[in-house]
Formats: C-alpha cells, structure tokens, sequence
C-alpha cells in the first residue's frame, strides 16, 4: 500500500515502479535489492490485513524514462484486496487501535511478503532493480570517483580509544580490506588508573596494543552470512562472558549468543528474534532484553 499512501508517489502506478521511483527521488543512486525488499515488505507490516482476488496489467511497459533510454520495467500488476485498519477480531493489533476501524481498497497489497520468499514479489523488485541499474550506467564513473574520494579520507586500519571497563580497557579495531570490526580488550595498570604495559608511540594504529586480547573478530563471524549486522555487545560483570547480538536476515532482528571469554566457546543459550540491545544484571546470572 506504500504507492497509494502517498500521493505524491502515484507516479508509480503509471508504470515508473517503486524502486525506480525511489531511485528518481535519491538522486538516482541504484537501489540494493536487499533493500527493496525490505520496504515493500515493511509498507503495511503490522498494520492490516486484506483479502481480494483478481488481476490486470497496468500497461507502459517498453517506454523510455526521463531520456535515458531505459526502457520501463513492467509495472505492478492491480489485485484489488480489502484492507481492515483498526481493530479485526482475533488478532493482536497493539496498544489502542482504531475503533471502529477503517477499510480500504488497495490494488498493491500483494506486493507484502513477509517472509521474502514470494517469486512473484522477488521477480517484480528483480527487474526495478535491473532497470534502475539501467538507467543510471551514466553515472557509474561518478560513483566510482566518488567512492574513491570517500575511502581516500579514511584510515582503514585503526582502532577506537580504549574505554576503562573494570580490570580491562575495550576498544574496537578495524582492518584494512576487512568490512568489519574486530573487538578487543587490554589489561589495565594495578591501580586501575591507566593501560599495563608500555606506552604506543607514534602512528602504531596498525599494531596490537600491549597486552591485547581478541574477543571477538566480525569478519568470522560474517563469512557465511549474504548480510552481517552487529548490535550491542557487552562484557559480564566479572568478564568471563560476553553477550552479543548479531542480525543475518536484514530483517533488524538480532540472536543473542553469549561468549565464555575464558575458553572461547559459546554458551548453549540463543535468544531470537531481540531488538539488539543486552544488558546484563548485578552479575552473570541474569540477562536482560528487548523482544
């Protein structure tokens, strides 16, 4: 229902297409297919339920878009559904829906799918995406400049100030040609006042700290993963463990897994579908989160 909501997006039920409509707006960057999916699949999430059969073609495949040369992509197809906003028997609907609620027609609501697995929902977002990709050739050295411009201004390989956490100072590193960080944690000095071991000097950026302990390295955990988000992560009261929040779907739904720091290996513990955010109580027994 993204496309109807908003009026100023009618345009793309003229055949322009959500994705290459966003495109048009955001100045024609290229949309990730990832991305795609995700807003058409959060348009209505949680907000309504429909039921309808029936489809037609909407025509304006084949023309050219704003002088590109791109031809369209073949816009979405109509099935008008009744959507119910507000209160519908039998479902949770959240705090204070509308009462009474309020129906609507929508020739779009096809296009949510929840679960990303819908072939005609991917085919459609798949040929947005290639006609975006199309459209916007002309612009591939620009982004290359661009994204050249932006790397050449960051140090790659480097890492966060330590931050004093109870006998240990964390911090994060990151690594040059690695997309992720890896976590770490040194001891501090005997009175807490400082880092043990011998001071960096100069742009050692590059190297291990003194006394360097490795916790937990993103890119391993990433390798198998098509997408790889971290959230929080926390050390234990007695840093012995560590709680970590990773997301593989996009979705920004996070699992909990807890590190034993000692010996390395996970607990048997997983929490699922979380916000991404842990806390951990006055000691190690106890865990807190958000579903």
């Amino acid at each position: 229902g993204l496309c109807r909501e908003l009026p100023d997006m009618q345009a793309a039920r003229r055949g322009i297409g959500l994705c290459g409509l966003l495109a048009a707006r955001a100045a024609l960057v290229p949309i990730n297919p990832s991305f795609a999916r995700v807003v058409v699949g959060r348009a209505s999430r949680g907000f309504a339920s429909a039921s309808g059969a029936g489809a037609k073609g909407t025509g304006g495949a084949g023309r050219a878009w704003r002088g590109t040369g791109a031809a369209l992509p073949p816009p979405p197809k109509s099935i008008p559904a009744t959507v119910t906003f507000g209160v519908v028997a039998g479902e949770d609907r959240g705090e204070d829906p509308m009462e009474p609620p309020v129906v609507h027609t929508d020739d779009l609501f096809w296009l949510r799918d929840d679960q990303r697995t819908d072939p005609e929902v991917l085919a459609h977002l798949r040929g947005e995406n290639a006609h975006t990709e199309a459209a916007t050739t002309h612009l591939a050295g620009a982004r290359s400049r661009l994204y050249a411009e932006l790397k050449g201004h960051t140090q790659e390989t480097d890492h966060t100030a330590p931050v004093p956490h109870g006998p240990y100072e964390y911090y994060c590193r990151t690594i040059e040609g690695l997309p992720y960080s890896v976590w770490c944690r040194r001891p501090r000095s005997a009175d807490g006042s400082g880092a043990a071991g011998a001071a960096e000097a100069g742009d050692s950026s590059h190297l291990p700290l003194a006394g360097e302990e490795v916790l937990l390295d993103e890119n391993a955990l990433a390798q198998p993963h098509a997408f790889f988000s971290v959230g929080e992560v926390e050390p234990s009261p007695s840093h012995q463990l560590m709680a970590y929040c990773t997301d593989t779907s996009g979705y920004e739904t996070f699992s909990i897994r807890v590190l034993d720091l000692e010996t390395g290996e996970l607990l048997d513990d997983e929490l699922n579908e979380t916000d991404g955010s842990v806390a951990w109580g006055a000691g190690d027994e106890h865990l807190y989160y958000v579903r």
